[in-house]
């Protein structure tokens, strides 16, 4: 019989594993305990960070006196857990004041227990955040393979689905592998809402099911539940797509969503090896966008041989600064000034070159390791933050990518909050993004953070706004200051993009949040933007994401100036004002000097065009601030009347001794000496 995962194999992937989880948790001690059903090296794997807290006979007493039955989280294990003196005693001796333990459960039976020790857990906030991360890494998925081929090695069969168990299909496929042609894997979507949508019983009734119209559809008894929702089957036929095309309509007639990976069979790869290249096919799928299937090829073998790769060099590259920060300028709309700045990583490999995050970031968060890359984004920032201060260079405000694992892996906010302040840097400096699929992964615990950023004076965008999930549900949930409009918005710019564009615009300023579209890359792009008011823009029309030095050359030899503190204060207030390209209005600064245009919509360019007047905005500059002409005199009084008064006030001026023009002018941002004003053309009078 193939070998599933071998002892020793086993205990260095465990013990590596547990590593891995107490540095993420900054715990003292992390251990697994199997309750002696099984056979192991040993009953115990742990890990610690200096010396060994409990030794296993305490492990078992701790976990006697307690009596768990499902997962359990104390921060003062002396207080909230019924233990007898002694052992409280011990535990205060040890400095554990912090305890974490949760059951590891093959089908109904437990078999032993997670745990994690510590004086303080600073990454633990919930179990719910940090429990799934040890039941979905690859080490949990292996360990159950163990424990269940253990568990079922005395019968054939699998208990819910009754398909062949594990053990029993690789006996069986390895009798016949001279005659299977593929190898096909088969995961459930959205499994785990189906279970708590409906129950525990018809999820696995619809489990049951399944493995029947398998067994059937593919006219074989080789049909296996790995886990959960997962299936392999063997097939000894060669029309192997068309099969997996009528499962899928199958399943998607009875509302249900599966997914499969392919591998087409070579006789020198061992069995258990053939089902791992098709999960891995499998997985591939969530890469992909429209599909449902993915055939193992040499390709994928190199994508996971790549895959591997930057797993393992991840902490090098941050190490010996191959993974390096780039900066791509955000550019407020209206004056053309750089706003802000992005922080993004860039992957310089002596191996494979130069990456994007395309790349390595879906591979970092299937293993968990995205936290790592986000630590140091937010250490590199604030230092090339404290560098330019420190030189005198012109400093505007950095945006900063948050992911799942910074939530769930340590305390994303403590470690901002403590960074900024070992740079000496006000936290305006720092502006936070989450993606909404983010927000979605853990509402609960991302709208705790949220508010926690929001309590210490940071601003939260959410970032890729319309690219999955219910957006719109995530707006009404979430507090956040502004959003990001998905690059995709402006990839595919027709005339109904448009339409959705403006109506997302306009509903924000009504929310009171920010906008700011991603992906600008054209002038086109740009104007249709700036005729309906979005605040902001990001993308290749102004830069492309360089290192900072190289940005800041950028920006200067385009001459754009940098947007300062003052000028943010006094734009931001025109976040919600309602501006659209079917307007006929001004926007009007003033510095307490002169009169300066910024905005001019469509419709009032069209009616200057048509009566033969320039347009730019230096020309309409000049005659606004000529005191000497009708125009300038009335504006002028009209300016000082509003400045004073702050209530709107009635203009009219004559165009072409022809037209009376009906205006209305009202204050719409005011920062000291400086004022925005907004003219709107209310009514054309024949005179």
């Amino acid at each position: 019989m193939p070998t599933i995962l071998g002892k020793s194999n086993f205990k260095v992937i465990l013990t590596e594993f547990l590593a891995q989880v107490g540095q993420a948790s900054q715990a003292q001690e992390v251990f697994f305990l199997e309750l002696d059903n099984f056979e192991f090296e040993q009953a115990i794997y742990s890990w610690t960070r200096e010396n060994q807290l409990l030794d296993a006979s305490l492990k078992q007493t701790l976990l006697d006196q307690i009596k768990v039955k499902e997962a359990v989280l104390s921060q003062n294990v002396g207080q909230d857990m019924a233990l007898n003196a002694d052992l409280v005693k011990l535990l205060e001796q040890k400095e554990i004041t912090t305890l974490a333990l949760w059951p590891l459960l093959i089908g109904d039976k437990l078999q032993g227990f997670w745990g994690i020790l510590g004086p303080h857990l600073k990454a633990m906030t919930t179990l719910e955040s940090y429990g799934p991360i040890l039941t979905t890494t690859i080490v949990g998925r292996m360990v159950q393979k163990q424990l269940e081929a253990k568990l079922l090695l005395s019968d054939q069969l699998d208990t819910v689905t009754k398909t062949y168990n594990l053990v029993h299909f690789f006996q069986e496929t390895e009798k016949v592998k001279k005659q299977i042609t593929a190898i096909v894997h088969f995961n459930f979507l959205d499994f785990q809402l189906y279970n708590a949508s409906h129950s525990i019983e018809e999820g696995n009734t619809l489990l049951t099911e399944f493995g029947q119209l398998l067994q059937t559809k593919f006219s074989t008894k080789l049909v296996t539940r790995l886990a959960a929702d997962n299936f392999v089957v063997g097939y000894q036929g060669s029309d192997t797509l068309d099969l997996v095309a009528s499962v899928h309509q199958e399943m998607m007639r009875r509302g249900q969503k599966v997914e499969a990976g392919i591998y087409f069979y070579q006789n020198q790869v061992d069995v258990p090896t053939a089902c791992d290249f098709a999960q891995a096919a499998c997985r591939k799928n969530r890469f992909r966008a429209n599909t449902y299937w993915t055939v193992y090829s040499e390709e994928l073998r190199e994508e996971m041989v790549q895959a591997r790769y930057l797993r393992e060099n991840l902490d090098q590259a941050i190490a010996t600064g191959h993974l390096k920060l780039h900066y791509q300028p955000i550019v407020r709309v209206l004056t053309g000034k750089p706003s802000s700045l992005e922080a993004l990583t860039r992957w310089h490999d002596p191996r494979y070159g130069l990456l994007g995050p395309s790349t390595y970031v879906p591979i970092l968060e299937a293993s968990h390791l995205c936290y790592k890359v986000d630590m140091y984004v937010i250490e590199k920032t604030c230092q090339d933050l404290r560098q330019a201060l420190d030189a005198g260079r012109p400093v505007v405000p950095v945006a900063i990518n948050l992911s799942r694992d910074d939530f769930e892996f340590f305390d994303c906010v403590d470690y901002i909050e403590t960074t900024l302040q070992r740079y000496g840097l006000d936290r305006r400096y720092l502006r936070i993004e989450i993606t909404e699929s983010t927000a979605m992964e853990n509402p609960k615990l991302i709208q705790k953070a949220i508010m926690r950023l929001h309590q210490a004076g940071y601003s939260i965008w959410m970032d890729d706004f319309g690219s999955a999930y219910s957006s719109l549900n995530t707006l009404k949930d979430f507090a956040f200051d502004g959003i990001k409009l998905d690059g995709a918005f402006m990839r595919q710019l027709n005339d109904k993009s448009k339409e959705i564009v403006s109506s997302v615009i306009n509903m924000a300023k009504k929310l009171g949040m920010h906008t700011l579209a991603e992906g600008v890359e054209t002038r086109a792009q740009y104007d249709f933007l700036y005729e309906i008011g979005c605040e902001k823009i990001q993308g290749y029309y102004y830069g492309r994401p360089l290192l900072l030095d190289e940005q800041i050359i950028n920006l200067e030899m385009q001459a754009m100036g940098w947007e300062n503190q003052s000028d943010e204060e006094l734009y931001d207030q025109l976040s919600s004002l309602q501006i659209t390209s079917h307007s006929r209005l001004f926007l009007i600064g003033d510095d307490g000097q002169k009169l300066k245009v910024l905005y001019l919509s469509k419709k009032i360019k069209r009616m200057l065009d048509q009566g033969g007047y320039r347009t730019d905005f230096e020309f309409i500059d000049q005659i606004i601030n000529n005191s000497l002409t009708s125009l300038g005199q009335k504006l002028k009084q009209a300016v000082m009347r509003v400045h004073q008064d702050v209530s709107p006030v009635n203009l009219i001026l004559t165009w072409d001794n022809t037209y009376r023009l009906h205006f209305t002018l009202r204050k719409v941002a005011s920062l000291a000496t400086r004022q925005i004003y907004l003219l709107v053309l209310d009514e054309v009078l024949q005179k």
